[in-house]
């Protein structure tokens, strides 16, 4: 009797459908809850959605261009299919589909979210969603701590950027991040940016650097890194 209500209790966990929670759709590079410009999805950039029971196991994308479905998981945004980078029971990284509509005049949109797999589909969640909204991803994927920033020496040569191998004046810095917007050149969904010719944004794109006096910079180059998707 015990083995048979074990086995009811295993098989009931695995038919729960996927639950997305509430505020569960991010940014991915910032990790930092949809709720306004610099924090909301933007069209052809990525995404997470937290949750539970959002995939069977877990798996990465290792090929392009990148699956509709992973680890049995299917997500769509506003009933598109979205390319899934990875997926677990918990997070599931997507790029956000490109057709996707935002506001108009720089208002926000908001979009249909649904996870689905074996067991069902999630109820839908609404997420906001912005012309352009950029975040910086971070070294260990985490939201948090060193950006996913390279030196570029004059003489062409790049290393990782950290409080030991630091930019000097005159350098450039490559800086990796999602969310720049509507570009042109885009490739479809799922697959790498090209190198030729280049997908660029519809925006300008500016810095700030220093610590007692901000220095704006402008961007030499602007858009998607060749051979990457989002």
């Amino acid at each position: 009797m015990r083995l048979l209500t074990f086995g009811f209790t295993v098989l009931s966990l695995f038919a729960q459908k996927p639950v997305i929670d509430p505020g569960g759709v991010v940014n991915a590079a910032s990790f930092a809850p949809v709720d306004g410009p610099s924090h909301a999805i933007v069209p052809g950039a990525i995404a997470s959605i937290f949750g539970q029971n959002l995939a069977a196991g877990t798996s990465s994308a290792d090929a392009y261009p990148l699956p509709r479905t992973l680890a049995g998981t299917s997500v769509t945004v506003d009933g598109i299919m979205a390319p899934l980078f990875y997926a677990s029971p918990n997070q599931l990284n997507i790029q956000v589909p490109s057709s996707v509509k935002t506001g108009s005049y720089g208002y926000n949109g908001q979009a249909s979210i649904t996870v689905t797999t074996a067991a069902g589909t999630s109820d839908p969640i609404a997420a906001d969603v912005w012309n352009v909204a950029p975040a910086i991803i971070t070294q260990n994927g985490s939201g948090c701590g060193p950006g996913a920033i390279l030196n570029v020496r004059p003489d062409g040569t790049r290393s990782l950027n950290s409080p030991t191998n630091s930019a000097s004046p005159g350098d450039y810095i490559e800086i990796y991040a999602t969310g720049l917007g509507e570009k042109h050149n885009l490739p479809p969904d799922g697959t790498p940016a090209p190198a030729s010719p280049l997908e660029t944004p519809d925006f300008g794109v500016s810095g700030f650097f220093g610590r007692t006096e901000w220095q704006g910079a402008n961007a030499t180059f602007a858009g998607g890194a060749p051979g990457l998707v989002g």
